[in-house]
């Protein structure tokens, strides 16, 4: 996919960019990215498709169809400094898929390039919730569930995060 990263200006919602998106980058102090689906991958529908969203991106995050390797970085980080074993979680949570592993190295040399557009936070019970939230919010519901328990037996408060 192809990025561009527009500070926000007037023009940007004669270029297509949704208010609520220039709204969230001024109140949060972001930029908007274009993002233009064009890669191999995609199927031909929906190629050129073209996408708003601010960045960098945030725990606090919600899913609006462009940051799931956003989110799926920072878990990779949080699960990694507390000592999940994250590929395993991803394996109890979608055992029917036959995957023994998804964060494999391939897929974190991908995470990797969208180190400079997300936040890493900092390491709270508090950001674990958020992003559990964000995961959810994302369809990673059996994922999200599997870690939480993981985080939960780790001492962190977050085995009723749908419910914060």
């Amino acid at each position: 996919m192809s990025k561009e990263f527009l500070d926000v200006v007037p023009s940007l919602s004669l270029a297509g960019c949704g208010d609520h998106v220039i709204h969230d980058a001024i109140t949060t102090n972001r930029k908007v990215v274009k993002i233009i689906w064009d890669e191999d991958d995609v199927p031909e529908h929906a190629k050129g498709y073209i996408q708003w969203s601010t960045r960098p991106y945030r725990v606090t995050d919600r899913c609006d169809g462009t940051r799931d390797s956003n989110a799926m970085l920072v878990c990779h980080e949080l699960s990694k400094a507390t000592g999940l074993d994250i590929n395993s979680i991803y394996h109890d949570a979608y055992s029917d898929e036959n995957r023994e592993t998804f964060f494999t190295p391939e897929y974190l040399k991908h995470l990797e390039q969208h180190r400079c557009e997300t936040e890493i936070p900092e390491l709270t019970a508090e950001n674990i919730i958020h992003l559990l939230k964000s995961l959810y919010d994302m369809n990673w519901r059996s994922f999200t569930e599997k870690l939480s328990e993981a985080w939960a037996d780790k001492g962190y408060a977050v085995d009723d995060f749908y419910h914060m």
